[in-house]
């Protein structure tokens, strides 16, 4: 009974994102502007979670990290998200995902399966020429995670990663910067 009630909460917090993400929302808005070239293998890595409009399975969550790695059996990006509970020294909570990059040649754009048969765009709109910080995002706005290599970022770096945010059209109301030891 007990693993019943735990599978249908996971099935009825699926189904609410699934019809979050299908909602309509306000006016339409243009496509989010995307880096024209992603060198991949640079990209791989471990990024801290520096701040984000977070979904509901990082709500709560400090010391968040994506870690990506090319898995040439696939041919596809294995993600492994995870974060604390409450504190640093709280429960460590993961999502293993998988990404498709749409186009090798940009790779800019993926697709990130979650759950198995959940897929999310995942748009890499601002990236240092050093990839030592990213901004990935969300088509409709509703999520944003900004990254970095270290779990620090300069403030001044910060407010000009926001100001290149808000003209793509985030809310800065609505991101929150994660605790990083």
């Amino acid at each position: 009974m007990l693993q019943y009630a735990l599978n249908m909460k996971k099935f009825l917090l699926t189904a609410g994102v699934l019809l979050g993400a299908c909602k309509e929302s306000g006016p339409k808005l243009d496509p989010i502007k995307l880096v024209p070239k992603v060198d991949l293998n640079r990209y791989m890595g471990t990024w801290y979670v520096i701040a984000n409009i977070p979904n509901f399975f990082e709500k709560g969550l400090v010391a968040s990290t994506e870690t990506y790695t090319r898995n040439s059996e696939t041919g596809k990006i294995d993600i492994l998200f995870q974060g604390r509970k409450n504190t640093f020294d709280g429960e460590i909570k993961k999502i293993p995902q998988t990404a498709q990059v749409l186009d090798e040649n940009i790779g800019s754009e993926w697709k990130v399966r979650i759950f198995f048969w959940l897929r999310v765009p995942y748009l890499i709109q601002d990236l240092d020429p050093n990839y030592q910080w990213v901004v990935v995002g969300y088509p409709d706005r509703s999520l944003i995670w900004i990254m970095s290599r270290a779990p620090k970022m300069d403030d001044a770096l910060y407010t000009q990663i926001l100001e290149r945010v808000k003209i793509q059209g985030y809310d800065l109301s609505k991101i929150v910067k994660v605790p990083q030891p």
